[in-house]
């Protein structure tokens, strides 16, 4: 199949970035030939545009792209939405208050638009895992109310987890989408990120399927973890790097090489031409 002929969107930590959460020179120059060839190349991140920016730098991208893990679509050369969904503060402030007052080591950040606000008091905060999400401030979370936020982040020690997850659900059930993840910062942390119920990295491709600008094109995706688990389903073409979740492994119609072996040169080399 020729490159103008699909549309490729990547997830990037775990999949375009490497451990080191660097692009590699071989994705890039990669990247760079599809494009040439009228490939239509995007990002698929849970990360906020300004983040997201910040990670990437000058790499471009010719399609919109979805942010927020499908709470919004984003197109990074025009600097504009395509559309951005809400959570409800009415039903996520108190059980997020429960969550402050009750996990001593809870970490809450918040995120409206292209901004990050830090909820929990300073002093908790885990320098090493607030500089991975820079520049962000500090507000109380009763401050949210006249603010609308697209998503939540809470991170807590593996211990909690199984607490905030079974609370977040009975507080609040059906008011938000809950993803669970994992980070590695010396001692071993979990985070829910908490989204409007609609909002999924599936939900946006679908959306994209009607921009005009890609019509017809064949839809590839690539992603290794559970937030991806939805856009992988809803692409045309699923790909997998071999560092992938083994239920992300099963679920896509191709495994490629590691994030560590330039995975997504590898889809625009080996597997585009081959479809």
């Amino acid at each position: 199949m020729r490159a103008d002929q699909t549309a490729l969107f990547t997830d990037l930590d775990g999949t375009l970035f490497n451990s080191k959460s660097q692009i590699s020179r071989e994705n890039r120059e990669a990247i760079a030939a599809y494009m040439a060839e009228g490939g239509a190349f995007a990002i698929s991140t849970g990360r906020a545009p300004g983040n997201a920016r910040k990670f990437i730098g000058d790499l471009p991208t010719n399609a919109p792209s979805v942010v927020f893990n499908g709470g919004g679509v984003y197109d990074f050369s025009r600097d504009s939405y395509g559309f951005l969904l809400h959570m409800d503060y009415a039903r996520y402030a108190p059980v997020f208050r429960w969550a402050i007052d009750a996990i001593p080591d809870l970490d809450l950040q918040v995120y409206p638009d292209d901004e990050i606000i830090y909820c929990t008091p300073l002093e908790r905060a885990r320098k090493d895992f607030l500089e991975m999400h820079s520049p962000c401030r500090h507000l109380p979370l009763e401050a949210l109310a006249d603010i609308p936020v697209v998503k939540a982040l809470l991170l807590t020690s593996d211990g909690n987890m199984s607490l905030l997850g079974k609370k977040l659900e009975a507080a609040a059930p059906g008011a938000f989408d809950l993803k669970k993840g994992a980070v590695v910062l010396g001692t071993r942390l979990s985070y829910y990120e908490t989204m409007p119920p609609e909002a999924t990295k599936g939900a946006a491709l679908r959306y994209l399927r009607s921009d005009p600008g890609l019509a017809g094109r064949t839809f590839l995706a690539a992603g290794d973890y559970w937030n991806d688990y939805e856009m992988l389903r809803e692409a045309d073409v699923s790909v997998a790097p071999g560092n992938a979740i083994p239920e992300i492994r099963a679920l896509c119609t191709h495994i490629t090489a590691s994030n560590d072996e330039h995975a997504i040169a590898h889809i625009i080399r080996d597997i585009i031409p081959a479809l």
